[in-house]
């Protein structure tokens, strides 16, 4: 357990940012936030696998970097944390507020929900998201080691002072000609050794190397010594193929998906060859749109369905040597149906709506997909939606828009708010603006 104890700790240089921040190395303006050369130069360095996280600007003639839709946990390789929350909030932006929001959109997702179910509380909104991530992980490593590690029959063959299991004639031979207190034997092992333990053990050395504070130190240390007898995986890659969960093993499956978290590292800026950075980041557009589903999926009547990413339809088509093509898939967020028959299409879009007259915010690109989404979709009329999340300036949905030539049928658009904090749509069925 040495490779364990002699983890150094050194101070952690904290900086909470938001979306769209910029950053510098050089003081100047007071709404862009310093970083130390060394971190600023690094991300400089990751500049071109990741574009959609921050780009480079100039504000004066001095480099900046601003980030971009992106939200997360960045720990760069010199110990620095960079915290990026979601701007959800006009004025009056704490972290706190921030991290509760995202913490509550990251565990409606179905694929977080079981990994985030205590996101929520109120402690754990006041602790940085790295330290978040963290205490969830350690929890479902200690659940699993805490109701008992898998143990399987493995034959192990070694030079042995007892004679255990079955002799290897030829081996002993060639081993023990003249020492006869040695036996080389195959026998079974009853042993953790397997896949799922080894990768286990592998994200809880990465978890124990990062954690900072006292508490989790110690948690991660004390499961460490519980896993003292299983080894970290030597190919990740070779270990996750091998995976086996059946029905006597789900317990495992919260566990596995955070090493899976902590050790891919599904993100822009996973490097393989810097161990010591880690970076856990979420498109807060894909987010968005998943817990706007989520949330509405919730209690829907008989026959009425929401889709996802529903592909059904294309901008073009055509016959060509008795087949027939289509081409240009049109792919809205959401489908709205009704015993099979689309009544809205609703497009979610991350951006905080400022302006008093909220049509000035949706640009002509929107228009022109909202319009292909009509023809495409709505023959016999309907609504397309332009979903934002609520905010001070934008709390009643804007109905009254229609669509000129598309089809026969009547189709409008409304701009809709989403509330973060309740996860509920303000429908435009009742109001006109």
């Amino acid at each position: 357990m040495g490779d364990v104890l002699s983890v150094s700790r050194q101070p952690v240089q904290h900086y909470c940012l938001f979306e769209h921040q910029r950053v510098s190395a050089i003081a100047g303006r007071s709404d862009i936030q310093v970083l130390p050369a060394r971190t600023f130069a690094w991300l400089l360095e990751q500049l071109e696998s990741s574009r959609n996280c921050f780009v480079l600007e100039a504000v004066r003639g001095v480099p900046v970097i601003k980030f971009q839709q992106y939200v997360g946990v960045l720990r760069c390789p010199d110990g620095v944390v960079l915290e990026i929350l979601p701007k959800v909030f006009r004025h009056d932006e704490t972290p706190e507020a921030a991290r509760a929001i995202l913490l509550k959109i990251l565990a409606a997702v179905p694929e977080m929900t079981p990994l985030l179910h205590t996101a929520a509380s109120v402690q754990l909104t006041k602790m940085p998201l790295l330290e978040v991530f963290l205490q969830l992980a350690l929890d479902s490593f200690a659940q699993v080691i805490q109701r008992g590690l898998r143990r399987d029959y493995r034959i192990e063959q070694g030079n042995l002072p007892t004679l255990r299991g079955r002799l290897l004639v030829s081996q002993h031979l060639q081993h023990n000609l003249t020492n006869q207190a040695q036996f080389f034997t195959a026998h079974n092992d009853y042993t953790p050794n397997r896949a799922e333990n080894r990768l286990l053990k592998s994200a809880l050395l990465l978890a124990n190397r990062i954690a900072r504070s006292a508490k989790q130190q110690h948690l991660a240390h004390e499961l460490l010594v519980r896993m003292g007898d299983v080894p970290a995986s030597p190919q990740l890659a070779q270990d996750w193929r091998a995976v086996r969960l059946d029905r006597n093993m789900s317990y495992y499956q919260p566990a596995l998906a955070w090493a899976k978290i902590l050790l891919d590292q599904q993100s822009p800026l996973t490097n393989a060859g810097q161990q010591d950075a880690l970076s856990l980041w979420f498109d807060m557009n894909l987010l968005f749109e998943r817990y706007v589903l989520a949330c509405l999926s919730q209690n829907l009547p008989s026959g009425h369905q929401l889709l996802a990413q529903s592909n059904e339809k294309t901008v073009l088509q055509r016959q060509s040597s008795g087949e027939f093509e289509q081409h240009g898939r049109l792919k809205p967020d959401l489908l709205y149906k009704i015993n099979g028959q689309t009544q809205q299409v609703l497009d979610t879009k991350w951006k905080l709506i400022a302006t008093p007259n909220p049509m000035l915010s949706v640009s002509p690109t929107d228009l022109y997909q909202m319009q292909a989404y009509a023809a495409a979709h709505l023959p016999e009329g309907g609504q397309v939606c332009l979903v934002y999340p609520k905010t001070d300036r934008f709390k009643q949905p804007v109905i009254g828009w229609q669509f000129s030539h598309v089809g026969a049928g009547q189709v409008q658009l409304w701009l809709l708010p989403f509330c973060l904090l309740t996860g509920q749509l303000l429908d435009g069925a009742a109001s006109t603006t």
